[in-house]
C-alpha cells in the first residue's frame, strides 16, 4: 500500500507547487521611475546608428494600470535632450564644412499598451509596448560655424533663410513602440531595462529640413533603465506563461 502512497504524494505536492508558483498577489497600480538618454536619427546624421556620438539625457516618470498580468496600460512623462552635431562627423568631408548642430528640449507625455505574455524565469519577464502620445519641443539652432564659400552655387544659404522663417511647431505628436526586459526584485520592487523608437511627423525637430535633406525624416530613439514600485497587490491571477 505504501508504494502506491508515495507517487500519489509526490505527485500532488508537485500540482500543489506548481499551482502556487503560477499565481501571486499582482498589483492594480505601479509606479517607476527611469533614467537614460535620448539618440536622435535625422538631417545630421550620416547613418543609422551615427547619433549615438550625441546622446542626450533623459529622465522618465510611470504610472502603470495592471490589466491582466501580461497586460498594461502605462502612462509616462519624460523630460530630456536631443542633439546633433555635423562637426562630430569626418565623413562625408563636407558636413565639417555646413557645420549646422542643433540642441531640442524634450517634454513628452505617451499613453502606452505594455504586453509580457510569457516568463523567462519566475522574476525575469520581456515585454513589448506601443502606443500615442505628445512632445513639447524647443529647438536651438547653430549654424555660427557654417563655411558658404565650400557651397558655392548650391544656395545652402538660401535654403538656410527658408529654414529661419519656417515656425517650428511647438507641439508634436509621437508614436513610440520599443522592447524591454523586467527583472522582479522581490513582490514590491522591480528593475527594468528598455528600448524605444520615437516616430513623429516633423522634419524640424532638429531644426533644420530644407538646408539639410528635406527628403529624410527626423526620429529619435530612448535606452533607459528604471525602477518600479508596486502598490501592494489585492487580486490574485495566473501569471503568464512560464518558457520551458
Amino acid at each position: 500500500m505504501m508504494n502506491f502512497r508515495l507517487p500519489f504524494l509526490a505527485i500532488t505536492l508537485l500540482i500543489t507547487s506548481l499551482q502556487a508558483s503560477a499565481q501571486r498577489d499582482w498589483s492594480k497600480y505601479e509606479l517607476g521611475v527611469n533614467l537614460g538618454t535620448y539618440i536622435y536619427s535625422g538631417d545630421l546624421t550620416p547613418t543609422s546608428t551615427a547619433g549615438f556620438k550625441t546622446p542626450g539625457p533623459s529622465l522618465g516618470l510611470t504610472l502603470s494600470r495592471q490589466l491582466r498580468p501580461s497586460l498594461a496600460l502605462r502612462g509616462e512623462l519624460n523630460f530630456g535632450q536631443l542633439n546633433g552635431d555635423d562637426s562630430r562627423f569626418d565623413e562625408p568631408e563636407w558636413r565639417k564644412q555646413r557645420n549646422f548642430a542643433f540642441k531640442t528640449r524634450i517634454s513628452e507625455a505617451t499613453l502606452n499598451l505594455v504586453w509580457s505574455p510569457v516568463m523567462i524565469t519566475s522574476n525575469l519577464r520581456p515585454y513589448i509596448f506601443g502606443g500615442a502620445g505628445l512632445a513639447l519641443i524647443s529647438v536651438r539652432r547653430d549654424y555660427s560655424n557654417f563655411n558658404p564659400e565650400f557651397f558655392t552655387g548650391e544656395n545652402i544659404q538660401g535654403r538656410l533663410a527658408e529654414d529661419i522663417s519656417t515656425k517650428i511647431p511647438r507641439v508634436i505628436p509621437v508614436i513610440p513602440v520599443g522592447i524591454g526586459l523586467r527583472y522582479h526584485l522581490g513582490e514590491r520592487l522591480s528593475v527594468n531595462a528598455e528600448a524605444a523608437y520615437r516616430h513623429t511627423t516633423t522634419d524640424y525637430l532638429d531644426g533644420y529640413s530644407k538646408s539639410a535633406n528635406p527628403g529624410v525624416g527626423d526620429r529619435y530613439f530612448k535606452y533607459s533603465v528604471g525602477l518600479i514600485y508596486s502598490f501592494r497587490g489585492n487580486k490574485q491571477w495566473d501569471c503568464p506563461v512560464l518558457l520551458p
